[in-house]
């Protein structure tokens, strides 16, 4: 009996969140990067970081080609039209 209820409850989330009348959009968020010169992530060769782009009302993210398939990630600030969060 449990399992069906909480079948029940997963259909009417799931139908909840693929409505057309609910209209999320994710934030999207500036990453600040540290690049390394091999997979051990020993040596740093450098730093980058994502730009928020805003035109008319819309804003997103642009991310720059990276110098190194090595390196990680540090999540920042929203990205938003206004400005940051």
């Amino acid at each position: 009996m449990r399992s069906i209820v909480k079948l029940a409850a997963a259909g009417l989330l799931f139908a909840m969140t693929a409505s057309p009348a609910v209209a999320f959009k994710a934030p999207e968020y500036v990453y600040y990067y540290t690049f390394y010169s091999d997979a051990s992530k020993t040596t740093i060769v450098g730093y980058g970081q994502d730009y928020c782009m805003e035109y008319g009302g819309n804003a997103w993210v642009v991310t720059p080609l990276f110098p190194t398939p090595y390196y990680t990630a540090e999540r920042g600030h929203e990205c938003r039209p206004g400005g940051p969060l």
